[in-house]
């Protein structure tokens, strides 16, 4: 049981990631090779600063944190 346990647990744990990351990673992407406008989200702004090494305050709002893109 632990080896199918363990290979289920590890199989879901990769695959939400997967899927985690493909909804991110799709959004992020797109993001990091394209800079976010304004129809963007704040978690889409935020993600491709991070990806830039780009520093903000958590409570910028989405104006000020386009601001940092530009």
């Amino acid at each position: 049981m632990a080896p199918v346990d363990g290979g289920s647990t590890g199989t879901t744990s990769a695959s939400s990631t997967s899927e985690s990351t493909a909804s991110v990673g799709s959004t992020s992407s797109a993001g990091n090779d394209t800079k976010p406008t304004s129809a963007n989200t704040v978690a889409d702004i935020k993600a491709y600063l991070d990806a830039h090494n780009i520093s903000y305050a958590s409570n910028l709002t989405k104006d000020q944190l386009l601001a940092l893109v530009k």
